[in-house]
């Protein structure tokens, strides 16, 4: 969220016949199934481009929580994360340079338990902005949280991957994180 409801609605559109498979997973797994031939595109949120493929986008990263909530004062500070999240570990650290003690209060496997956890304001995550779960919401934080910088959605596409419907697919995603 928010570009891709948007690209698969105009492609579906365009091609109607056509059936997109999409896989949604974290980016080592993503990067996995592309290495494996499994995946034409992936997109993934990356410090830096690896290899073959080009940024879309560049997003900060944000500390999100519950609407009104006040989690993210506690110390230590409570985290919610998924087990395989490419956010986890930079957050961490940040929070250990800064000297802010943390505890990792939820950890699963499931972004809904997370989501359902930061809504409850049992415990804060990260996202980039513009993509809150719907009952969260980026923190004002006031600078009493660290900055957390910022993450590029990058594209890389299998070079067996040509011709109109790929290249249609590709020119939707530049759009849709043109205006991200």
């Amino acid at each position: 969220y928010p570009a891709i409801p948007e690209v698969l609605h105009k492609f579906n559109s365009a091609f109607p016949r056509v059936r997109i498979q999409l896989v949604s997973s974290f980016t080592n797994r993503l990067k996995q199934l592309h290495h494996r031939g499994e995946c034409d595109i992936i997109l993934t949120t990356e410090d830096q481009l690896d290899g073959e493929g080009e940024v879309l986008s560049t997003v900060p990263l944000v500390w999100i929580g519950a609407p009104g909530g006040e989690a993210w004062r506690a110390r230590p500070l409570r985290l919610a994360f998924e087990f395989g999240c490419i956010f986890r570990q930079p957050v961490q650290r940040a929070l250990d340079a800064a000297g802010i003690p943390w505890q990792m209060a939820v950890e699963s496997e499931s972004s809904r338990t997370v989501e359902a956890s930061v809504s409850a304001d049992l415990a804060v995550h990260a996202a980039l902005e513009g993509t809150a779960f719907i009952y969260g919401r980026p923190i004002d934080h006031g600078g009493a949280l660290p900055e957390l910088g910022n993450k590029k959605i990058c594209l890389y596409r299998a070079p067996k991957s040509s011709g109109v419907l790929t290249d249609n697919l590709v020119e939707l995603l530049r759009e849709g994180y043109r205006t991200f």
